[in-house]
């Protein structure tokens, strides 16, 4: 195993059969695209807008006051649990695996992907993407557990079902790339919507249009 404290790394890869743990601040001062280990575990990051790649199961965060910022691209290639309030990217953040939104979290980056399900533990989370923010890679995935979503930016829906306890709210245009089901105590879609002959069905009180 690695436990690190309050580390720098200057380095393009770190390999470990066993845990790797960052706790404090960690900042790289380049691109570290090979991270892999039997499980993860960050505090907060730094990024100095480099690049950054984790493989094995990631936690990020260790509560509230966790964040990480000014990282280029960040692609995670396993499951990853988020207990942290904010995550900035500079360029693009792809989750292969289930996200697991532990805390009120607030993301920021230019595209945003989730290839698979997103469940929450009734967290808020608000996705700011400054291109497109793409849910799901098959239509089979899903969203649940979250309490109030809301996007600010584009967004392709290729899920199954989203559904929140809260409110869902999506300021700007929703793509669906297949049949999809919304529910929400309140659904606010203050954008145009294109189907591409994909169904939509929408479950609590609606508001279609800006307003």
């Amino acid at each position: 195993a690695l436990a690190l404290k309050n580390a720098t790394l200057n380095v393009s890869g770190i390999t470990t059969t066993d845990a790797q743990t960052y706790t404090g601040l960690l900042s790289l001062q380049k691109s570290l695209t090979s991270l892999n280990g039997s499980s993860l575990s960050f505090d907060s990051i730094a990024g100095n807008h480099h690049d950054l790649t984790l493989t094995g199961p990631t936690t990020l965060g260790a509560g509230a006051s966790s964040t990480i910022t000014a990282i280029n691209n960040l692609l995670i290639n396993s499951a990853a649990i988020f207990n942290l309030s904010t995550l900035s990217t500079d360029g693009n953040q792809d989750y292969l695996g289930a996200a697991n939104i532990i805390a009120n979290l607030t993301m920021n980056g230019s595209s945003i992907q989730f290839d698979s399900s997103i469940t929450g533990s009734n967290s808020n989370l608000t996705i700011n993407p400054s291109q497109t923010l793409t849910l799901g890679s098959t239509g089979l995935e899903s969203l649940s557990g979250i309490h109030n979503l809301t996007v600010n930016g584009n967004s392709d829906i290729n899920m199954a079902s989203l559904t929140s306890s809260g409110t869902q709210t999506i300021n700007g245009l929703m793509n669906l790339l297949s049949d999809t089901s919304i529910n929400a105590s309140t659904i606010n879609q203050n954008g145009s919507i294109t189907g591409n002959s994909h169904n939509l069905s929408i479950t609590g009180l609606t508001n279609l249009g800006s307003n």
